[in-house]
């Protein structure tokens, strides 16, 4: 990624993070957006932040790391309450994961 794009992923996983902290781990369907966070997929919520072709694709890239669905199927929310769960600061974390 260029200067730029990691720039912009650094923000848009900052805001990631804050989105997940308002996700109740016990029942993300009792946040008040739960429905449209779950018809959203993580890719598309990205480039709704502005992302970019590179920042998309890490973080697809780190879909498939982890053998788990693509960021363009993945829902948000689903995404949403495993940062919840792993307590890492950003996007998930495998390093976090295992720590928590």
């Amino acid at each position: 990624m260029s200067a730029a794009d990691r720039h912009l992923y650094d923000t848009i996983e900052k805001q990631f993070s804050e989105l997940a902290a308002t996700v109740d781990l016990d029942d993300p369907w009792s946040h008040p957006d739960a429905a449209a966070l779950d018809q959203i997929s993580v890719a598309q919520w990205l480039r709704d932040q502005g992302a970019t072709h590179a920042v998309v694709r890490a973080l697809e890239l780190s879909h498939l790391a982890l053998a788990i669905e693509s960021a363009e199927c993945a829902p948000l929310l689903a995404d949403l309450r495993k940062e919840s769960a792993a307590g890492a600061d950003g996007f998930y974390n495998y390093e976090a994961s295992l720590i928590s």
